[in-house]
C-alpha cells in the first residue's frame, strides 16, 4: 500500500516551513518545489542534500521522494 503524501510534505509540516521558503532557500521556482511536495515529480538527486540541510534533517528521510540514480 502506498503511503499518503510525500516525505518532503511531512518534513515541511513538522518543521513549520512553507514551500515558498524552501524554493527561495534553494533558489528555485516555487512550482518545482510544489511538484515535489505533491509527488508529481521526484526530487532530483542533486537537490536532496541541499533540501536536507535547509530543513535540518538527514538526507535519508527524503529517500522515497528522490529520483533513482541513473545507471
Amino acid at each position: 500500500m502506498r503511503e499518503r503524501g510525500t516525505a518532503l510534505a511531512g518534513i515541511l509540516a513538522e518543521t513549520g516551513h512553507k514551500q515558498a521558503w524552501l524554493a527561495e532557500r534553494l533558489n528555485l521556482h516555487p512550482s518545482s518545489v510544489s511538484r515535489w511536495v505533491l509527488g508529481k515529480r521526484p526530487i532530483p538527486r542533486r537537490y536532496a542534500q541541499s533540501i536536507a540541510d535547509a530543513l535540518g534533517v538527514e538526507p535519508h528521510k527524503l529517500d522515497r521522494d528522490v529520483a533513482p540514480s541513473r545507471p
